[in-house]
């Protein structure tokens, strides 16, 4: 029982959980070993030509790989970019990262756009029709319009 009343005293002067709620005491030196993590310096050197030259004398190549919609391709189309994907990767280095980053989509600009059409439009019918598309693009865009880049890296 002392043990317990030491190390509720610890917790409660720290302000940390205690054991009970399944979390362990924490070593005070992975603090100290996170900030010295974020005190070290950026590894890269320089950049010249779409090559990071890194401070330990590597190389990093980065390439943003622009995507297609894939379904909207005939059989015949959808093929070759499998062919063309099987030998690329065949000849690619042993050591490559595809990376995605998905960002929320920015649809203030299409949202502008469909604002000044409602404007210059003479028919009140089609007026009412791009209202009615302006009212679904921010319903839906704001919550699911996600944007998507490809990098591959090697």
């Amino acid at each position: 029982m002392p043990e317990q009343e030491c190390r509720r005293s610890v917790w409660q002067s720290e302000g940390e959980w205690p054991e009970e709620y399944g979390e362990e005491e924490k070593p005070k030196n992975k603090r100290r070993r996170i900030k010295k993590k974020a005190e070290t310096p950026f590894p890269v050197e320089k950049i010249e030509n779409g090559i990071c030259y890194l401070r330990d004398k590597r190389y990093i190549k980065i390439i943003e790989v622009e995507p297609i919609n894939f379904l909207l391709r005939s059989a015949r189309e959808q093929r070759n970019i499998i062919y063309s994907y099987m030998s690329y990767l065949k000849i690619s280095p042993v050591r490559m990262q595809i990376k995605v980053i998905s960002e929320k989509a920015d649809i203030s600009n299409h949202l502008d756009k469909i604002q000044e059409e409602i404007k210059t439009e003479q028919d009140d019918r089609c007026r009412i029709l791009l209202m009615d598309y302006y009212n679904l693009i921010r319903r839906i865009g704001l919550k699911e319009a996600v944007t998507r880049r490809f990098f591959c890296c090697f």
